[in-house]
């Protein structure tokens, strides 16, 4: 690791210390009590201006490092780091690092939510994100069109199998409600999205979790079939 690398680590832990914090949500094999703090319409009956919506971005993560997470700034700003390494990738089938490239780069749309979680008998606000095109997803939306709100009932959220192949159910609770209290839900766009403009996504995206840079190096990669990563 250079001195560079060393200052720009020491600059991005001070930027994290100043970040607000919040919880994360996890499912479990065993579920998880849930109430909805926020909407997915601001027609919903029990829409909260104070707690506003759940939110969906377009976003990018680092191949590198999954933590390294970014609004996409394409539309924005009408350039992205990522999008040039993506559009680069696909043409030569290599990753910059001289890898073979598996789209780590795409853009990628997540859908985010603060809820009210139980866990071993008490409550706690958390932020529960999925990609958009997930179905857990499909089932909270197909739930808003039909009930017209998401917030006034409690949910067990289970999660199933394991890796690339897990999966999350959606189903109401048969174990009693949830009293919401005064719990307030999550500013999403200050707490769980990042933003990066284009001259700084360089040193943003490229750092490894251990603080170095990805270097170039020889590789056959381009010989080898692409392979298809799996949504998030």
């Amino acid at each position: 690791m250079s001195l560079a690398d060393m200052k720009r680590r020491k600059k991005e832990r001070e930027e994290a210390a100043n970040r607000p914090k919040a919880n994360w949500f996890q499912a479990t094999t065993e579920g998880v009590k849930v109430r909805f703090l926020q909407e997915l319409d601001e027609g919903s009956p029990n829409y909260n201006a104070e707690n506003g919506l759940g939110i969906v971005a377009v976003e990018r993560v680092s191949p590198y490092d999954f933590k390294r997470r970014a609004v996409d700034t394409l539309e924005s700003e009408g350039k992205s780091y990522p999008e040039e390494w993506h559009k680069e990738g696909q043409t030569t089938g290599v990753d910059k690092n001289g890898e073979k490239y598996t789209g780590g780069w795409r853009q990628r749309t997540n859908f985010y939510i603060t809820v009210l979680a139980e866990r071993d008998g008490k409550t706690q606000t958390e932020i529960l994100s999925r990609n958009f095109n997930n179905s857990f997803v499909d089932d909270l939306i197909e739930i808003a069109e039909e009930d017209g709100t998401i917030t006034d009932q409690t949910f067990v959220i289970k999660k199933r199998g394991s890796g690339t192949q897990t999966t999350w159910t959606l189903k109401p609770s048969r174990d009693g409600e949830l009293e919401i209290g005064d719990a307030k839900a999550y500013d999403l766009e200050q707490v769980a999205l990042r933003h990066v403009p284009y001259d700084q996504q360089p040193a943003y995206f490229d750092m490894l979790p251990s603080g170095d840079v990805p270097t170039k190096k020889v590789s056959e990669a381009a010989a080898q079939p692409k392979a298809q990563e799996e949504e998030w």
